[in-house]
C-alpha cells in the first residue's frame, strides 16, 4: 500500500468543468488531455496571447535526458519523450511543426567526455542514442564539430506557437485571454477564479494551477521553487549556417537556420541562465553572450548575427530536484500536524490519510524542459482527476508529488 502521505483520493465529479490558469504548455497539455476525456474547460491567460512566457520561444528542443549511470531521472525523461513523440505523431495537427532532425549534445569537457564513455558501455540501441567521434558528428551536423557527441537521432525541435494552438484547438476548451487569475475562492463546491477588478472570470468543479513562476497563490506559494531568468536569441548566418542540419546542444544550444521570421530564416540560439533572478527583461548584451557561447563551433560562429531586439527573455520555475510539481495541492498546515513525529520512525500504519485542498491541482515548475515533460505529466494528472490508473509507476508519482519536500523535511527535522 502507498504511504498516506503520498497516497491520493478518488474524485467524484457531477458536471466534469475544468478552470486551467496559463495557457503555456503545461496549461495547453492539461487541457487537451482533459477536454479528450469530456471535460469542459476554460483556459486563463493572463497576456493576450499564448504562449507568452516561459512557453513563448520561437522554438523548443524536445529531447530525452539521460544520465552516466541509470537514475529516476532519465526514466523519468525517456518517458516522457517517448509519449511527446507519440503524441506529435497522432495529432496531425501537431505533426507539421515537430521537426525530427536529431540532436547533437557536445561533449567537450572532461567531465562531459567522461560522460560520453560511460554512456558508451552502456550500448544503446542505436535509435535511441550514438557515441559518436567528431568524425561522425560533423557528418551528422554537416558542419565541422571537433568534438565527440551524443547524438539523439529521434530528438529534434518544435514551434511552440503551433504546438499549443494545435492542442487547444478542442471543441470542449474555451479560451479566456488578457484574464489574470488574482484571487481564487473554493465555494458551493465550486472553484470561483477572481480578476483584480474583484469579478468572477470563471466557475468549475475543478482548477489546476499551470501558471509558470507565477506560484503566488496561498495555497502553492510554500511549494520550494527558484525562478530562473533566461533569454534566447534570433541570429542570421552564412554557408556554414544553410549546411546545418541538426540540433547541437553544449553550453547552449543552436537549431537549424528554419526558424520563420519576417526578416527569414533564423537559428535560435539559448538560453542564458540566471538563478534567483525574477525579473526577466530583453539584454542585447545577452544576445551577444548566447552567441559566444557557440565557440566550441568555431566555423558557424563566426557567421552568427544577432536579430537585433528579437529575442525572447523569461521566468522559468524550477524545483530543487529539478522534477515538476504534478499532482493534487496538499494542505501544508495538516501535513505539519498530521506527520509531525515521521522523523521518529513510526510505521506508515499510524498515519492518517494525507488533507489536500478540495478538487485543486497544480502541474508547474516544469524548468526549461516542460516541452519534453508537460504531455506526459498532463496524461497523469488527468488520470488522477478520473480516478484512472496511472500512466507512471510509484516511485515516479511519488518523485513528482507536490508534497515531497516537506515529507523528505519531516522526516530529517520534524519540522517543514
Amino acid at each position: 500500500m502507498e504511504t498516506p502521505w503520498f497516497h491520493y483520493p478518488e474524485y467524484a465529479w457531477r458536471l466534469k468543468t475544468a478552470t486551467v490558469v496559463g495557457a503555456g504548455i503545461a496549461g495547453h497539455q492539461v487541457a487537451r488531455h482533459l477536454a479528450q476525456r469530456g471535460w469542459r474547460v476554460t483556459l486563463i491567460e493572463r497576456h493576450a496571447h499564448y504562449p507568452a512566457e516561459a512557453s513563448g520561444n520561437a522554438a523548443a528542443i524536445l529531447s530525452p535526458k539521460i544520465t552516466a549511470a541509470p537514475s529516476l531521472g532519465e526514466h523519468f525523461y525517456t518517458h516522457c519523450f517517448e509519449y511527446a513523440v507519440q503524441q506529435l505523431t497522432d495529432i496531425p495537427v501537431l505533426t507539421p511543426y515537430w521537426h525530427p532532425c536529431g540532436v547533437l549534445t557536445l561533449c567537450y569537457r572532461e567531465r562531459d567526455q567522461v560522460r560520453w564513455r560511460k554512456l558508451k558501455e552502456r550500448d544503446f540501441p542505436a535509435d535511441v542514442l550514438r557515441c559518436v567521434n567528431p568524425a561522425q558528428a560533423s557528418k551528422i551536423a554537416q558542419i565541422p564539430v571537433h568534438d565527440p557527441a551524443l547524438y539523439f537521432p529521434g530528438a529534434g525541435w518544435l514551434e511552440p506557437d503551433f504546438i499549443c494552438e494545435g492542442l487547444g484547438f478542442h471543441h470542449l476548451i474555451h479560451y479566456k485571454l488578457s484574464t489574470e487569475a488574482i484571487h481564487l475562492k473554493y465555494r458551493n463546491a465550486h472553484w470561483e477564479v477572481w480578476n483584480q477588478q474583484q469579478q468572477i472570470v470563471a466557475l468549475s468543479e475543478a482548477l489546476i494551477i499551470c501558471s509558470g513562476h507565477r506560484l503566488n497563490f496561498p495555497a502553492v506559494q510554500d511549494l520550494p521553487a527558484m525562478p530562473v531568468a533566461g533569454q534566447t536569441t534570433l541570429a542570421t548566418s552564412g554557408t556554414w549556417g544553410d549546411q546545418l542540419r541538426t540540433v547541437i546542444d553544449h553550453e547552449g544550444y543552436i537549431t537549424p537556420k528554419r526558424i520563420r521570421t519576417d526578416q527569414g530564416s533564423c537559428h535560435l540560439m539559448g538560453a542564458s541562465y540566471e538563478p534567483g533572478n525574477s525579473h526577466a527583461r530583453y539584454d542585447p548584451t545577452t544576445d551577444q553572450q548566447n552567441i559566444q557561447k557557440q565557440q566550441c563551433l568555431p566555423e558557424l560562429a563566426a557567421e552568427l548575427t544577432p536579430l537585433h531586439l528579437q529575442g525572447h527573455a523569461a521566468i522559468r520555475m524550477t524545483t530543487p530536484d529539478r522534477f515538476p510539481y504534478v499532482g493534487a495541492v496538499p494542505k501544508r498546515q495538516a501535513y505539519l500536524q498530521s506527520y509531525a513525529d515521521l522523523h521518529h520512525g513510526r510505521h506508515w500504519k499510524y498515519y492518517p490519510p494525507a488533507a489536500y485542498y478540495p478538487n485543486l491541482f497544480i502541474a508547474a515548475a516544469f524548468g526549461s524542459h516542460g516541452f519534453t515533460t508537460a504531455a506526459l505529466c498532463a496524461n497523469m494528472l488527468a488520470c488522477l482527476i478520473n480516478n484512472e490508473p496511472f500512466p507512471l509507476d510509484k516511485k515516479l508519482v511519488q518523485a513528482l508529488h507536490p508534497a515531497r519536500f516537506w515529507i523528505r523535511k519531516l522526516k530529517q527535522e520534524g519540522s517543514c
